[in-house]
């Protein structure tokens, strides 16, 4: 049985998302923030990055990386329609879509977590709050032009991969302001 290491609110959750929807068999094993250090041992002998998702498969072995692990769920789960066939356009979307997320969203969302401590200056650090903010709108403007074509999900009619992420990044708005 797999095992998904995860952090709750952490962008794990939308492997934890996928895993769900896959109906796979798996154990959750949801560490703390600031706690359940035998978990983050846990978690530190398969990444010594300390960071999740970590996906142990039924072989015993390790993948890192939302991208890859939502493919390889979507894959191990092929019935549940989580990820196109290989080698169709429709795939290949989905897959942009995470590797969007992933790369853009993702990534200009967690800049704002972290209050840009390391400035001193007050009105640098709002300065460049309010750019990375101007980029994220963008992005976000970039998923609402998608959704507004009327497809319930980012990519058609059913949830994919691609919705497991964007939805768990999505999530971390309010926390963001």
């Amino acid at each position: 049985m797999m095992k998904l290491y995860g952090l709750a609110g952490s962008c794990s959750m939308s492997c934890h998302f996928a895993l769900e929807a896959s109906g796979l068999p798996y154990e959750m094993h949801l560490a703390k923030w600031g706690g359940t250090p035998e978990l983050w041992k846990e978690i530190q002998a398969r990444n010594p990055d300390e960071a999740v998702p970590v996906l142990v498969t039924e072989e015993g072995r390790t993948l890192l990386q939302n991208a890859a692990i939502l493919a390889f769920i979507a894959d191990r789960a092929a019935k549940a329609s989580l990820l196109p066939a290989a080698g169709t356009y429709d795939r290949a979307h989905v897959m942009q879509w995470v590797a969007f997320v992933a790369s853009d969203l993702h990534k200009a969302m967690g800049t704002l977590f972290s209050g840009f401590e390391s400035v001193k200056d007050d009105s640098l650090k709002s300065a460049i709050r309010e750019e990375e903010l101007t980029e994220l709108n963008s992005y976000l403007a970039t998923v609402e032009g998608e959704l507004a074509k009327g497809a319930p999900f980012i990519c058609g009619p059913q949830p994919t991969i691609a919705d497991c992420y964007l939805f768990t990044v999505l999530s971390w708005s309010n926390l963001v302001k």
